[in-house]
């Protein structure tokens, strides 16, 4: 896929940006998609977590939830230490407030 493919799927599911149909029409998602399965995927789990519920299935999986996380919070620390950061530019006052950076 080129990068413009993914910049089309990114904007459908979560960023609310216009994309070019034709040479002459754009279209602008009308509600990103991703909160809203994350949204449902919530409520559909939410029976798991009532006083009533068996803790058996949600605590079969032992200690893998607290492991999954460490490892995702140590990749974005080592992604974060391992990719270079951009050129930080100095503040900069400009003509108005709206080009201020």
């Amino acid at each position: 896929m080129t990068r413009l493919a993914y910049f089309e799927i990114w904007s459908i599911l979560h960023q609310r940006a216009f994309l070019d149909i034709t040479e002459y029409t754009r279209a602008r998602p009308p509600y990103p998609i991703l909160p809203g399965l994350v949204y449902r995927a919530g409520y559909c789990a939410g029976p798991w977590f009532r006083a009533q519920a068996d803790p058996g299935p949600r605590n079969s999986g032992g200690h893998v939830w607290p492991d999954i996380g460490c490892g995702l919070l140590l990749g974005f620390v080592l992604l974060r230490y391992l990719t270079p950061v951009r050129r930080q530019r100095p503040w900069a006052l400009m003509e108005s407030g709206l080009r201020t950076s």
